[in-house]
């Protein structure tokens, strides 16, 4: 069967605009009725439900006439995204019901159940059932889908026990007027086999070797379920709980209460995220077995754990301080929205209705030109027509027939008199009628009829074939007094461009033709300096007439709240405004509600019955400045207004969801037509193209001229190829003609033949397969193989001139060239075969055999010399190789002399110092000298010099590839050991949580950047912190105070920053899970460049650069004195032999992890912060963290991950400094 779909399984009880309204909905659709319509559906193999989980809201002109803005029709989640209907708790029910049963999805419906009495012998009860292998659901409701009387009853199902009535215990069930129940049979748990339940299911899971059911029903009902464990089974919490063993199985009876029962509980963290409006209590069910901490929206709760192994907690609700603005008090600013009735208001841009058809094929014209707006590309909002004709003075009626959908109006005006108005019902969609014109017109003036027309939306085609949604829209006929149709000549606008509407980003269909709407002023921004002062919508307008209202305010509302804002209009009834009874009546006015540019509001005030519009967050900035705008269209000569225009808060929720991010919100600039001044030329050129028989005939001329010129390109593409071929004949003749002079010598004339000298009917002839030898051609040979050692390379440009020709020619098939060859192109001659058959006996008797197989001869040598080319680059690369080994040898070679030569000028400076001594002492020592004291004096003083400059520029490289080497390995070793630490501090200190950023798997991701950055980080810090106290020591006479090594340490860190932080920045968003590792981080950052420019990717990498300094410089001024003042203290405690040993690695080692520890402990609220802004979505300063974690999360929240931290910085700095004293002192120094 294929599958069946329920669009509306809860339809609207009113289709009209002026229903009983939402409120009415809620009540008539509630919990009951959707627990008793959706298991029906669900049993009976239903699996597409459309109606409804949210409605939301058709902002815009999206809704269809019949509806209004709201589109909430009792929805499980209502407009403002709220889930206090009943129905939401009864949805989350099914919906946990149905993913824990994977059984439903392959069950089958039984027929032979749906009657009256199955199961039950009720006949008051309907039973559906519907088969799996082995689980059976079934569904029990009233027989009588209203009946609300209460029915008690047993019920017999089949199971794997066989046909069982329940309860066992006794007694009975009960169904609850049109409520419906869900019971099953042989019902999976995990493996456990659960054999019955009249209770209905909530969910369940396993936690490794147990199990976790729960379930529930209504208030106060006796139940009954059943578990095939052969009466293994005992009762931990719950004195109301029955329990006996029938047929091996447990069977548990219990009547219902508020509190859940549990039958077996299983149990480190727990983290929820949720919205609260009200303190509420909470309990874990299943959770870890050992639960350490509790938290609800990142902060920890105070849990108790139950005796049947559940966890209880309170989560309080904090009731936020909200602020919104009194909309009666605040300043607003209004302008006329309706100048078209004004004596010189100018239309010359509008679009001319002259279209004398129609492209509506469900409606006829009755007027000379279409007035249809879709024909002219107005589809959505209001519209606004001027029909302009000269006076003859007796014009005493208007008659006047339009359409815009249900609920719409019109209103008419002659010149700037208001003539009559519809002010709209709410089943009607056409109207007509005939108006009394009251001003007398001069013969021969000009004058201009306007009509404002409310264009409620297309409609929808509920039938096939129907075609409703092509009724139009606008003027449908017209009539006036003492003038032909004809007299009137139209112009017409709507939504400014029309198809080709201005507001690309919020749409086509968020605007009118209202004026305000086509200038734009509807958007933030709008030029409203000079427009008139107001008190807003409740001033009001003394008579019929269109108004357009602004302002602009703040909004400033808490942060992690989620709070709805909607705007309420007061419905009001007045004795101004009678009905035909003489009660009082509503007036007529309509507004349309603007916020930010986005229309949110479309108010009937006459019609109904919405009269409360949620706007959501996006929509208005909670934090920060907003537009607001409303139209108000009066009806009536007694003029309107609004009696009351507020905007109302809802609950505010606290919600774990985060910050929203506005919607686009492009504000105001100047506009210009769009397309609208065009639409006339084309409707003249349609016009044309109907009209006039040659401008029928265009398109097939213009056709054929276009395959004439696609035929002319043909030809000349394929005379140039028979061109091409008739050069190519031109030349095989030329090669094959015979000998001039001689008509008896058939052999090819050698002399036209290139490169082929000596060859005629006597040359050689080669067996078809012979291997042409090179040698036998003269073709170059390659280079000996045994030049590879060869220092020279050879150029290989071979050019054909340079070849000299070969000493024979390449093969000759045998056979005679053929003398009944036709000349190419004449008259005889064929292109589809330009030879004639050959004769069996002599098949390659032939020319043009000839040429193909020297052609192939030739093609086959080629193929030879690419070969040995090939070869040639071969010995060309390993020559190449063989100089890099050896210039690799010679540089080796040249560093072993260099160091003998040094070898050589130190033992020099040796022995002329010995010599210089042993003259002081008067002593001669033997050997080669200078030939007498000064210069021995000069020579001894000079290379002493030279020796001493090169042995400190040699100490000063070796020092700082010690400090490099000691650096890079000592990072190096740290960051990657350590890495899972780091991962785990990252994420406690995340704002979404420590299981929300990926708990405890993934705890590699990003170890990429780390390694990357690890190496040039420690180097650059420790070639700057040594130097650093190198020179401090210097300038004191050696000694190096506390002082000293905090400037070192912090010059050191500022340094290191400089790659710590872009690769600190990659490996965070990897370790948090903000991306799926390091590249893809990377590839964020990069993209940035391509989007927002250099200068956005740049900041993003440094990200955080100032918090990270201000956190690593802290940091190392406490550690590094601490591990320099350790290190000098266990100097002091030695002998004083002993102290020229210097620290182990060991020892330092140990002062490393304890100064690391007491560092680490006092920067951790340093730590937090500069995590929490390299994570943050979006750049956010560090006093605006700082100032969001204190009031959201309290003081306790800037010491996340203290203990991951300080452990992994204690084994770090362990690491860390034990690793650099170590190569530190294997490379010769002692730090």
């Amino acid at each position: 069967m294929p599958p069946i779909r329920l669009l509306e399984i809860t339809p609207n009880p009113s289709p009209h605009i002026r229903d009983v309204g939402k409120r009415i909905h809620n009540r008539l659709l509630t919990s009951i009725q959707r627990r008793e319509g959706s298991a029906e559906s669900q049993l009976f193999d239903i699996p597409v439900l459309d109606h409804m989980t949210f409605g939301g809201t058709n902002w815009g002109n999206l809704g269809h006439p019949g509806g209004y803005t709201s589109y909430d029709y009792a929805a499980v989640i209502d407009e403002s995204l709220g889930v206090e209907r009943e129905k939401y708790s009864e949805a989350k029910l099914e919906a946990n019901f149905l993913q824990a049963s994977p059984a439903y999805t392959t069950s089958v419906y039984q027929n032979n159940t749906h009657t009256n009495g199955s199961y039950t012998g009720n006949p008051a009860l309907t039973v559906t059932a519907t088969f799996s292998d082995i689980t059976k659901f079934f569904v029990i409701r009233q027989a009588n889908y209203s009946s609300v009387t209460d029915v008690s009853y047993q019920i017999t199902l089949p199971t794997s026990k066989g046909n069982i009535t329940i309860p066992q215990w006794g007694g009975q069930l009960t169904l609850h007027g049109r409520d419906s129940k869900f019971h099953v049979t042989d019902y999976d748990v995990g493996g456990v086999n659960l054999l019955y339940s009249t209770a209905e299911i909530f969910t369940w899971k396993q936690y490794g070797s147990k199990r976790v059911l729960v379930v529930y029903g209504g208030p106060n009902e006796q139940h009954e379920l059943a578990v095939s464990n052969g009466g293994r089974a005992r009762i931990v919490e719950g004195s109301g709980v029955k329990s006996t063993i029938k047929n091996g199985a447990t069977v548990l009876g219990f009547q219902t209460s508020p509190k859940r029962r549990v039958a077996i509980v299983s149990g480190d963290s727990v983290h929820l995220t949720g919205d609260l409006n009200a303190t509420s209590s909470i309990e874990v069910i299943g959770g870890p077995q050992y639960l350490r901490q509790l938290t609800y929206n990142g902060k920890a709760l105070k849990s108790k754990k139950m005796s049947c192994g559940s966890v209880t907690a309170t989560a309080t609700y904090k009731k936020p301080k909200v602020s919104i603005p009194d909309l009666s008090t605040i300043k607003w600013t209004v302008i006329n929205d309706l100048p078209e009735i004004q004596s010189n208001y100018d239309d010359s841009k509008w679009t001319a209705a002259d279209l004398r058809y129609t492209n509506n094929t469900v409606f006829n014209l009755t007027t000379p030109t279409s007035l249809s707006a879709s024909d002219y590309g107005y589809n959505t909002g209001s519209l606004v027509y001027r029909g302009h004709f000269t006076a003859t003075g007796t014009e005493k009626t208007l008659y006047l027939s339009t359409s815009g959908g249900s609920a719409y109006s019109h209103s008419i005006w002659l010149n700037d008199q208001h003539v009559g108005s519809f002010t709209g019902e709410d089943v009607v969609t056409k109207w007509n009628q005939t108006y009394n014109l009251n001003t007398t017109l001069s013969k021969g003036s000009a004058a201009v009829i306007t009509v404002v027309i409310d264009h409620m939306s297309l409609d929808e085609s509920y039938t096939i074939g129907a075609d409703a949604m092509k009724n139009p829209r606008g003027i449908l006929g017209f009539s006036l007094s003492g003038h032909a149709q004809s007299d009137v000549t139209w112009k017409l606008t709507g939504n400014l461009g029309g198809e080709n509407y201005a507001d690309k980003t919020r749409g086509p269909l968020n605007e009118g033709g209202l004026y305000a709407e086509r200038q734009g002023y509807h958007l933030p921004g709008a030029p409203t300096s000079s427009w008139k002062s107001s008190t807003g919508p409740q001033e009001g307008l003394t008579g019929p007439g269109i108004a357009f209202y602004s302002t602009t305010f703040d909004l400033n509302l808490p942060v992690g709240y989620d709070i709805p804002l909607s705007i309420s209009f007061a419905n009001s009834t007045s004795d101004a405004y009678k009905a035909a009874n003489g009660t009082a009546r509503p007036a007529a006015y309509r507004c349309q509600l603007f916020v930010n540019g986005y229309q949110f509001g479309k108010y009937v005030h006459n019609v109904g019955p919405q009269d409360v519009f949620p706007v959501p967050q996006g929509i208005w900035n909670y934090q920060g400045s907003n537009s607001l705008a409303v139209s108000l269209w009066v009806q009536e000569t007694a003029g309107a207004k609004v009696d009351g225009f507020s905007l109302i808060a809802g609950t505010a929720v606290q919600s774990g969801f985060g910050k929203v991010a506005p919607a686009p919100q492009p504000a105001w600039a100047k506009r210009v037509v769009y397309g609208c001044g065009n639409r006339s030329k084309r409707a003249q050129s349609e016009v044309h193209a109907k009209s006039c028989a040659l401008a029928r005939l265009a398109p097939m001329l213009i056709a054929q001229a276009k395959r004439m010129e696609e035929h002319e390109v043909a030809q000349r593409q394929l005379t140039r190829k028979l061109e091409v071929l008739q050069d190519g004949f031109a030349t095989i003749q030329t090669l094959l003609d015979t000998r001039p002079g001689n008509p008896d010598d058939d052999s090819a004339d050698e002399t036209r033949i290139p490169f082929l000298p000596g060859h005629s009917r006597g040359a050689s002839v080669a067996t078809i397969g012979t291997a042409i030898s090179p040698e036998d051609y003269d073709f170059p040979q390659p280079p000996s193989r045994n030049s590879e050692d060869s220092a020279t390379t050879t150029t290989r440009s071979m050019h054909t001139a340079n070849m000299s020709p070969p000493r024979r020619a390449p093969p000759v098939l045998p056979g005679v060239p053929r003398r009944d060859l036709l000349e190419p192109f004449s008259s005889d001659f064929d292109l589809a075969e330009p030879f004639p058959p050959l004769a069996a006996a002599d098949p390659y008797a032939s020319p043009l055999h000839h040429l193909l197989s020297m052609h192939e001869s030739l093609r086959e040598e080629m193929s030879r010399m690419a070969t040995t080319l090939q070869e040639l680059d071969g010995r060309h690369s390993m020559q190449m190789l063989n100089e890099n080994i050896r210039s690799r040898d010679e540089v080796a070679h040249l560093g072993a002399q260099v160091a003998a030569i040094g070898r050589q000028v130190h033992w020099l400076t040796s022995t002329q110092l010995q010599r210089t001594q042993a003259r002081g002492n008067g002593a001669q020592e033997g050997g080669a000298g200078p030939s007498n004291e000064h210069e021995d004096a000069s020579a001894g003083a000079g290379i002493e010099a030279a020796v001493n400059a090169v042995s400190t520029a040699a100490t000063a490289l070796r020092g700082a590839a010690r400090m490099v080497n000691a650096g890079a390995l000592a990072g190096t070793t740290v960051d990657t050991s350590l890495f899972p630490l780091d991962t785990l501090k990252t994420r406690l200190q995340s704002a979404p949580g420590f299981f929300a950023s990926g708990g405890f798997k993934g705890v590699y991701s990003g170890i990429g950047s780390a390694i990357v950055g690890s190496a040039p980080g420690a180097a650059l810090f420790f070639v700057t912190y040594d130097s650093v106290k190198r020179s401090v020591a210097e300038r004191n006479g050696g000694h190096v105070g506390a002082g000293g090594y905090m400037l070192a340490a912090s010059l050191g860190e500022v340094a290191a920053c400089a790659v710590r932080v872009p690769t600190e920045v990659v490996k965070q968003r990897a370790q948090a899970g903000v991306a799926r590792g390091s590249r893809e981080a990377l590839s964020g950052i990069i993209s940035l460049s391509r989007t927002h420019g250099f200068a956005t990717m740049w900041g993003e990498s440094y990200r955080g650069w100032s918090i990270t300094v201000m956190r690593e410089v802290p940091f190392t001024v406490i550690q590094f004195p601490l591990w320099e003042g350790m290190k000098r203290w266990s100097v002091s405690r030695r002998s004083t032999t002993d102290r020229a040993r210097g620290v182990s690695a060991g020892e330092s080692a140990v002062y490393g992890s304890l100064s690391g520890a007491v560092a680490a402990g006092l920067t951790t609220p340093l730590d937090v912060l500069k995590t929490r802004l390299m994570l943050a979505k979006e750049k956010e300063s560090v006093v605006h963290i700082t100032k969001r974690i204190w009031r959201d999360e309290g003081s306790r929240a800037f010491f996340s991950g203290l203990g991951p931290r300080t452990m992994w910085i204690s084994i770090g700095g362990a690491v860390f400094l034990g690793s650099y004293q170590y190569v530190s002192n294997a490379l010769g120094g002692i730090a």
